[in-house]
């Protein structure tokens, strides 16, 4: 019972780090890449 519940807890804090990640992809994303460009 309590090995399911650890196996839950990992799988939601898996999801909010995946989730996390994704934030960041979008905000670099949305964030004009003009320092990327400059180094080109």
């Amino acid at each position: 019972m309590s090995d399911f519940k650890i196996r839950q807890d990992l799988k939601k804090a898996k999801r909010a780090s995946m989730d996390e990640e994704y934030m960041l992809k979008i905000l670099q994303a949305s964030i004009p890449l003009h320092s990327n460009s400059s180094q080109v």
